[in-house]
């Protein structure tokens, strides 16, 4: 189960080799794939649950995340996606009990 916003779609893995000449050549060498064996590259993948971010909400979080700060609980009130995911999981424990 996912929750958040649509992926962007990056899934290519690339190699860098070194030249002489202190230049690189970039191979794709792999693509990412879902678990079903989808592509991932160019297509994204869609959440169960889409929960989107306003542009403060992001940019909060991108500060949060770049300035050391660890702890999940802290990030949990401040992070809708992250609190749906940890409800997504609740929930799916729950069902198993």
């Amino acid at each position: 189960m996912i929750a958040g916003e649509k992926t962007i779609g990056t899934g290519a893995i690339q190699t860098v080799y070194p030249l002489k000449d202190r230049s690189q050549l970039i191979i794709t060498t792999s693509y990412l794939q879902a678990p079903s064996r989808k592509p991932i590259h160019g297509r994204g993948i869609m959440p169960d649950r889409v929960i989107s971010l306003s542009d403060i909400q992001k940019q909060f979080l991108y500060e949060r995340i770049n300035s050391g700060s660890r702890g999940i609980k802290a990030e949990i009130g401040n992070d809708p996606q992250l609190k749906t995911a940890v409800e997504m999981l609740s929930e799916e424990m729950q069902k198993r009990k």
